[in-house]
């Protein structure tokens, strides 16, 4: 038996504590491991140049309201590939000596690594599946795409864990969050939402960091005619996003924008 195991009760009642529904015990674990990840991670002095972006930096550093499933991390120029690969392995081992049975898939394309940790037995361990063979996974990507960010270290401090972390500022997540809604074939509601947020935590369009990754200067326009487009679909979009809000009603922020 591990750590993880015997203390899971009290890492529910952080959960609590943060304001988490009970019920969401499943979320509270990712949450958890997700935090143990970044701890890890963030040891390292090389991880300096590790910028850790996207929604489930927003939920673990600035409040974001919602889960997020991925870990997200772009890479600086004073960070390649195979130091970002070790980094990631030493997670692995970590876990490992804390009697936490883990395995990682690794998949390495010219600009971006995917990895999944896999753990075997936490989800039946812990009396969340009755199927022993269902595995919890915690999914990170690592890339090299945007380029000029304005870092910002944030004291994460959840979990009763503690970790300087290395991310954007909140005008550049906000550049990022309207690049991805107004590219993705498939709009993701979490997309729209965020773009609500952010813009309602003072957020605002950098303009600098809009050049330098070339980003369409009309993009405002641009995303209020693609959301016009869809507005017959919101309610999808809603019922989408729900599970991943620990408010459910805050899918109705959707109609904000």
């Amino acid at each position: 038996m591990n750590n993880l195991v015997d203390n899971f009760s009290q890492i529910l009642e952080f959960g609590k504590n943060y304001g988490l529904p009970y019920e969401k015990k499943r979320a509270i674990l990712r949450e958890y491991l997700q935090s143990r990840v970044i701890e890890i991670i963030y040891l390292q002095k090389k991880s300096a140049d590790l910028i850790f972006v996207g929604g489930t930096a927003l939920r673990l550093l600035r409040g974001l309201d919602r889960f997020s499933e991925d870990l997200d991390f772009d890479l600086t120029r004073k960070l390649d590939f195979e130091k970002a690969d070790l980094i990631v392995k030493s997670v692995i081992t970590r876990f490992l000596k804390e009697n936490i049975a883990v395995s990682l898939y690794r998949n390495k394309k010219p600009k971006r690594i995917y990895y999944e940790l896999r753990f075997p037995d936490l989800m039946y361990d812990l009396k969340l599946s009755k199927n022993k063979q269902e595995k919890l996974m915690i999914k990170i990507d690592i890339e090299k795409f945007w380029l000029g960010h304005h870092k910002e270290t944030v004291l994460f401090n959840h979990y009763g864990i503690l970790a300087n972390v290395m991310t954007p500022s909140l005008d550049n997540v906000l550049v990022q969050k309207m690049a991805a809604y107004k590219d993705r074939g498939q709009t993701m509601a979490r997309d729209i939402y965020d773009i609500i947020w952010l813009i309602g935590h003072g957020a605002r369009i950098d303009k600098e960091f809009m050049k330098k990754n070339k980003v369409p200067v009309p993009i405002i326009s641009q995303l209020l005619i693609k959301y016009e487009r869809e507005k017959k679909s919101i309610k999808k979009f809603k019922d989408r996003l729900r599970p991943f809000l620990i408010n459910e009603d805050a899918s109705e922020k959707l109609d904000y924008f």
